[in-house]
């Protein structure tokens, strides 16, 4: 190896003193230069071999003398550091080769744009501050507070741009942060819901299936770590939230903040939410803000008032998949107060949104089971539940994820069904269609 390397010097010293001529000061001057681009060639063969030690010293002498000569001296050169302080068994000869793996990504930082000029593929700030945070909290970095400020740059530079790791590390090092700063806890809240929006996003961007997978564990883990954080409890959004909406009563973007939190976290009975849906629905009505409304006044017992406000969420809200949530949940809320005609009303609204959501249709199921009575014959009231059948059907056809509820709930409402010889009397059977009376007015088929 070292005398094919000194052969290799020696042949390509004639080309490498024309080309720091022509590179001028990216590779230093007369016999610098030189010298400069024989260490290249020395590490990078080194460097193809995996032996980091020996590409060390012709590395550094590089990375000194010719910072922004080429870009690969900055992505070997974190390589080679990485391998170095793995290896490295002194503390101390450790803690400076980390030292210096720091110091490759600020240097790299400082000649960005003469680095950029020089290449194709361009970088950016908050990637590499990714890439040095990454290195910080993987390579033995302690400070939380340090790791937090790199990790957070990045993040708000590069969002969904970044690899799936780094966005994973952000929410893990800010829940991490919490444990000896309370104070953080309301940030903590805010990283994890911006940083789950671009793993989703990132996830829903991905055309690869490795990088698609990737982004999947992103998401799994960022909720693992907000969960098991001890932060996400509606008691802890409450106490954390309560002071500040009244502080901010007037500030509607801290307001719709509270807002998106709570209402993403299932905190939707906590009086911090009320409060801040109703101070913010007063300076600017929106969707969000309505629902808030409505929810409060559900609680209170006001359902006339609460549904009014449902209805003004729903016509306020653009994306689809809201508006069926919104629609679900006031069909839930008249299905409580026994309003079942106005209840599937709303269920049917929900499905016309989303036709992919199962729920309403067991929640149909469900109003139709509780009211199965419309005949003086007790066999044709059993078969209202041909009807609650057909739903539950649909449900689990439409929507998998429900399939294991819907099939317990049809194991259930089959034994209420009629037994042939009751459905002979009344001269039906198997086959035949019947129509439900009664609110239901649906027609279903014996079976």
């Amino acid at each position: 190896m070292v005398t094919a390397l000194f052969a290799l010097s020696l042949s390509a010293t004639a080309v490498f003193a024309q080309k720091g001529v022509e590179d001028g000061s990216r590779w230093g001057h007369g016999q610098d230069s030189i010298n400069c681009l024989k260490n290249y060639s020395v590490y990078s063969e080194y460097v193809k071999t995996n032996n980091f030690k020996d590409a060390f010293t012709p590395w550094k002498a590089v990375f000194d003398e010719a910072p922004w000569a080429r870009v690969d001296t900055y992505t070997n050169g974190a390589k080679i550091l990485r391998a170095l302080i793995a290896a490295e068994k002194d503390g101390a000869k450790q803690k400076e080769y980390f030292n210096l793996l720091m110091k490759v990504h600020d240097q790299r930082i400082q000649y960005l744009d003469n680095l950029n000029s020089i290449s194709r593929s361009k970088s950016s700030k908050g990637d590499i501050m990714g890439t040095k945070a990454h290195d910080y909290i993987s390579m033995g970095g302690q400070d939380m507070n340090e790791a937090y400020t790199m990790f957070a740059e990045a993040v708000n530079e590069e969002k969904q741009n970044l690899p799936y790791y780094v966005l994973m590390e952000f929410v893990d090092v800010s829940a991490r942060k919490t444990k000896t700063d309370a104070a953080h806890k309301e940030q903590f809240i805010q990283d994890y819901i911006a940083t789950s929006g671009y793993a989703a996003e990132a996830f829903n961007a991905a055309t690869k299936e490795s990088a698609k997978k990737n982004y999947q564990t992103a998401k799994d883990n960022i909720d693992a770590f907000f969960i098991n954080s001890g932060v996400a409890t509606c008691e802890n959004l409450q106490d954390i939230y309560a002071p500040k909406v009244e502080e901010n009563k007037s500030n509607i973007e801290y307001l719709k903040s509270v807002i998106t939190v709570m209402q993403k976290l299932g905190c939707r009975e906590a009086e911090a939410y009320f409060a801040a849906s109703e101070y913010a629905h007063a300076i600017e009505p929106t969707a969000a803000t309505a629902f808030g409304c409505g929810a409060m006044y559900y609680k209170k017992g006001d359902i006339e008032k609460s549904v009014q406000y449902f209805d003004n969420a729903i016509e306020l809200e653009q994306d689809l998949v809201q508006k069926a949530d919104y629609c679900f949940t006031v069909a839930q809320i008249l299905f409580g107060n026994k309003q079942l005609s106005k209840a599937r009303q709303y269920a049917r609204k929900s499905i016309e949104y989303n036709g992919a959501n199962g729920k309403p249709y067991i929640l149909i199921a469900q109003m139709y089971a509780t009211s199965p009575n419309w005949s003086d014959e007790p066999a044709l009231n059993k078969c209202t539940y041909f009807a609650v059948i057909d739903k539950l059907q649909k449900a689990k056809s439409v929507d998998p994820s429900i399939a294991e509820e819907a099939d317990k709930h049809i194991r259930t409402y089959a034994g209420y069904t009629p037994k042939d010889e009751d459905l002979f009397f009344i001269g039906l059977k198997k086959g035949n269609a019947v129509t439900i009376g009664g609110w239901i007015g649906e027609t279903t088929t014996i079976r």
